[in-house]
């Protein structure tokens, strides 16, 4: 129980040191919590045109078989977790790189992406989640996929890096089951 106001507690030397010390902790805790949360979050608009920028760069690295800038579109730090069609596949941006490296030599990669969604989780980190539409131009053939990624993104040195995400394809439509005869 708080002493009254006026009362002989409220002018001791513990009771105003206590209510001093809490006053300082509260104002502490206030300008720390001020001075780590940054610049206020960016409204949602922004983040989809930023984030809209990062894919169209990151795709443009894949077409070009740019592999330094694929690289620097990953998280660098061991928190990497890719996921493709239910099975965790990829944990280093090497990982990635590597998959890559599995298409013939003059495989093209066309992929357009569309319906690009994005929101803010915290002050340097978001979430989008995007179509895909991917077609592979081998030297002997095509083959094309399309499905929905989503993925974590965190915002470091003034750029979008890849945390996580989850590829999903659709699967191919097949031909209902029809009597023969």
């Amino acid at each position: 129980m708080f002493p009254a106001n006026g009362s002989p507690a409220c002018s001791s030397p513990l009771w105003r040191g206590t209510v001093s010390l809490f006053a300082i902790v509260v104002v502490g805790v206030a300008l720390f919590d001020r001075a780590h949360r940054g610049d206020p979050p960016k409204q949602t608009a922004d983040i989809e045109q930023e984030i809209r920028a990062f894919l169209g760069q990151w795709n443009d690295a894949i077409a070009r078989g740019d592999a330094e800038r694929v690289r620097a579109a990953y998280t660098d730090d061991n928190w990497l977790g890719w996921f493709e069609d239910g099975e965790l596949r990829y944990h280093t941006p090497d990982d990635i790189l590597a998959a890559l490296a599995q298409f013939p030599p003059a495989t093209k990669i066309n992929t357009t992406i569309s319906d690009v969604r994005a929101h803010t989780l915290g002050d340097r980190r978001a979430h989008a989640s995007a179509r895909f539409r991917t077609r592979l131009d081998f030297p002997d053939g095509e083959f094309a996929f399309e499905g929905v990624f989503t993925a974590i993104l965190e915002r470091t040195d003034n750029r979008w890096r890849f945390l996580g995400g989850h590829t999903s394809t659709r699967r191919p439509e097949l031909a209902p089951n029809r009597p023969e005869g």
